[in-house]
């Protein structure tokens, strides 16, 4: 059984095949291959290595000698999964860690019962979600809308209500098949890809970092109904020409225009931009869609290679939001979107291209778009970022997208009420095109550097992100990629456009590659947050229930930065200090419940140059109680032994930040108010705050 624990999951550096001179390789299954049922696992090795570690999603699998394992796919569900093989020297050393993504597909749905089972495997992994887990799972998740047995047709919403402890997001299932991961709440399901009668909707609810884990469930039947638009078209005009029934049925697609509401079409690589874009007449392109639909409507897209980058201009309403979503378990590619329109769901895609400009993002958002929502779509080897958003829109949603080798940043953020949640972003490439090959085309953009977020807006949410692994070449890498960045999970430098106000980091987690990554560049060249004011004014920032493992710096903070909040965050293995001010601060800057455990290697201390902040509850400590550091200076501190649940390694790996029950941080931090929960979304409210990112 796989061990569940959150920092495991973080242990996933780089794709290892681009990499000769790696003592480890991948020799089967193949990057993305489709794999079912029991899938061998092999790698090639060096002489150099005595131990391989093979994981699944981030989570320990099995150790040995062994350079094959064999794992059970079935226990995981559909959609895409990181293996990863770590390799270990006789004296226990790790060498490296090399991973690659493959495509789960089973036919049978046996996912979900075995998914239930997981929490109570591993109860000491996860103590708090442990009586949550294993009670009943509707108790804590509920479907709220439809009613049960409700017949439904063309797009329909599907609600919950989401009380388990620690829920991160929820998974929907049709008669067993998973069908999309979404943020707690809502999800459109797209009837119209089901035959007509009675299906099964599953919605579980799903753990933070492995969201392998099961909280809850709940099911119920619905029945799905023909699509409106056909009925509505041909009851209009039966009687009038009774003569001519074999064109009515041939006009109900064209027409329906006149009954946006509620209305699907259909895309495919065999389809035809003539045709009605009906089940049997699909579309060939998905720009036809994006040129055809109006609110309300939705196009699913079967699998196939588009070739194609997708202009959307027109709008969808609030009410009525205009869908793109790829079939389910379809793998549906393109070459990306430029979106100026607002209110549109693009849901499921896979987008990958080569091309320098503004066409080289993998989704630009621009001109004035609000209320888009870019999910579950996959997003990497890119010239250039994997979603950028300018200064100009509003209100946009990036939720659960995975995005890998991006250029410069994964996902950057320019403008105002965005929100970015539940992503995950690894290996972003500083310059691309030092890899060769695909990337050969790609220029060198200005300022080359690899980072997982940028944020340049106001009011702007990240939220339960998960960023790892952008590393430093090693020595002899024959593409350099990375020569000298400086990766941050978040990073600002300012705005000419308006003032970076207003913006809230909340569960986020963030681990970087193994301290032997440091010794290849300066060491503080890897922070959670990079915060800085050459182009505009910075302020009102705030960091909370944030984790952060193996790092060279916690929070850079350059000077003339506005106040910066820290509640509640856990600092873990930092080789400098965890909170750096690089000028004059204020007692604005509250900086309040945080853990620096392994901070500042035992001679620097946990905080630089933060004289004037305020500093409340905050514990520092160190490995086996050793002597903490005090340069340059030292602010107040506890020094207390968190009592974590695991520590995982010395870089965090296998760590679970949960607080033991006799932990004498549990209750012992200051009241913050807009603090409502904890890392693992478990409510703070009614009972004294703990100190640390997770109760």
């Amino acid at each position: 059984m796989l061990v569940a624990t959150a920092g495991l999951c973080l242990a996933m550096l780089g794709y290892g095949r681009a990499y000769a001179a790696s003592p480890i390789r991948f020799h089967s299954p193949a990057p993305n291959a489709i794999v079912s049922n029991m899938v061998t696992t092999t790698v090639r090795i060096k002489p150099t290595v005595a131990r391989v570690a093979f994981m699944v999603d981030g989570n320990l699998a099995a150790s040995s000698s062994s350079t094959t394992y064999v794992w059970d796919s079935t226990l995981v569900p559909n959609g895409m999964h990181t293996i990863s093989a770590l390799a270990f020297s006789a004296s226990n050393q790790m060498l490296r860690l090399v991973s690659e993504r493959v495509k789960v597909s089973n036919h049978k749905p046996t996912s979900t019962p075995t998914r239930t089972a997981t929490p109570t495997a591993t109860p000491t992994n996860t103590p708090t979600l442990t009586p949550t887990a294993t009670s009943t799972p509707s108790v804590c998740v509920n479907i709220t809308a439809p009613a049960p047995n409700a017949a439904v047709s063309g797009t329909v919403a599907i609600n919950t209500n989401d009380l388990c402890a620690g829920v991160w997001f929820e998974s929907l299932f049709v008669d067993g098949a998973h069908v999309a991961d979404f943020p707690a709440g809502q999800v459109m399901l797209a009837t119209t890809s089901y035959s007509n009668g009675s299906h099964t909707i599953q919605v579980t609810s799903q753990s933070v970092n492995p969201g392998s884990v099961v909280l809850g469930s709940a099911s119920e039947a619905l029945n799905v109904q023909p699509a409106s638009t056909p009925t509505a078209t041909l009851t209009a005009t039966p009687s009038a020409t009774p003569t001519s029934s074999s064109s009515v049925g041939v006009t109900p697609t064209p027409t329906a225009t006149s009954t946006p509401s509620g209305a699907t079409f259909f895309v495919s690589t065999s389809g035809s931009d003539s045709a009605s874009g009906s089940s049997g007449a699909p579309w060939r392109t998905i720009q036809k869609a994006a040129d055809t639909l109006l609110a309300g409507q939705t196009a699913i897209v079967s699998a196939g290679n588009y070739g194609e980058r997708v202009s959307i201009s027109r709008s969808g309403t609030s009410s009525n939001p205009i869908t793109l979503q790829v079939a389910s378990g379809a793998d549906a590619q393109l070459l990306g979107f430029d979106v100026t329109g607002s209110n549109w769901v693009l849901n499921g895609f896979d987008i990958s291209t080569q091309t320098n400009g503004s066409e080289g993002y993998g989704i630009h958002v621009d001109g004035s778009a609000s209320y888009d929502t870019i999910q579950n779509t996959y997003i990497h080897e890119l010239c250039h970022e994997g979603i950028f958003m300018e200064s100009g829109v509003s209100h946009i949603s990036v939720l659960n997208n995975r995005i890998w080798r991006a250029e410069m940043s994964g996902v950057q953020a320019d403008g105002v009420y965005d929100l970015i949640e539940g992503n995950e972003v690894w290996d972003t490439q500083q310059y691309a095109m030092n890899a060769g090959g695909i990337y050969s085309v790609c220029t060198i953009a200005g300022g080359a550097d690899a980072d997982a977020f940028r944020f340049f807006g106001q009011h702007n949410v990240f939220r339960s992100n998960y960023a790892h692994d952008i590393y430093h070449d090693m020595p002899g890498d024959p593409h350099p990629t990375n020569p000298n960045p400086h990766t941050d999970c978040f990073q600002s430098w300012g705005n000419s456009a308006m003032t970076v106000s207003d913006i809230l980091f909340d569960r986020n987690l963030c681990r970087w590659p193994g301290t032997n990554q440091f010794q290849l560049a300066n060491i503080n060249s890897t922070t959670l947050a990079n915060i800085g004011v050459n182009e505009g004014a910075v302020t009102n920032l705030t960091f909370q229930n944030n984790i952060l493992s193996n790092s060279g710096q916690g929070i850079d903070i350059e000077s003339g930065v506005g106040p910066v909040n820290a509640y509640n965050n856990t600092f873990v293995h930092i080789a400098q200090e965890g909170l750096v001010c690089n000028g004059a601060r204020t007692s604005a800057d509250q900086i309040t419940n945080n853990i620096f455990y392994d901070v500042g290697d035992g001679g620097d201390s946990y905080t630089s140059g933060c004289q004037n902040s305020t500093f409340n509850n905050n514990d520092f400590y160190m490995p086996g109680g050793a002597s903490v550091g005090t340069y340059p200076n030292v602010e107040p501190y506890l020094s207390l032994v968190p009592m974590f649940v695991n520590y995982g390694d010395s870089t965090g790996a296998g760590g679970d930040f949960h607080l033991q029950s006799g932990s004498p941080l549990k209750g012992a931090g200051t009241t913050v108010s807009t603090v409502t929960n904890d890392y693992y979304g478990t409510s703070r409210v009614g009972s004294a705050y703990s100190i640390g990112a997770a109760k």
